[in-house]
């Protein structure tokens, strides 16, 4: 890091990203969502989606019927989306040889 007076030169993530030869792609952009997403499946491999909402009338009252659906992510697929994301970035901030 250079100092300038004894106070550091504050610099860009990007300068640091361009001296060490790492690039920001929409590859990596992906790569990070493909991550952030895979962990969220394994830390919350269920959610709920909505279903359908009838009114039954029984014995002249009005009753709500909800009903909903679980989803379930497998493991496997939670670990691939992680190491696909892990790929992308990995592979997406190098730069290509010339």
């Amino acid at each position: 890091m250079k100092a300038l007076l004894g106070r550091a030169i504050i610099r860009s993530p990007r300068t640091v990203w361009r001296e060490q030869g790492m690039r920001v792609t929409a590859h990596t952009i992906f790569g990070v969502i493909f991550v952030a997403l895979g962990i969220l499946a394994v830390i919350h491999p269920n959610f709920t989606l909505p279903g359908k909402k009838d009114e039954v009338t029984i014995a002249n009252q009005r009753v709500v019927i909800e009903t909903h659906r679980v989803v379930s992510i497998p493991r496997a697929a939670s670990a691939t989306e992680v190491a696909l994301g892990l790929g992308l970035i990995f592979f997406g901030s190098l730069k290509p040889k010339r």
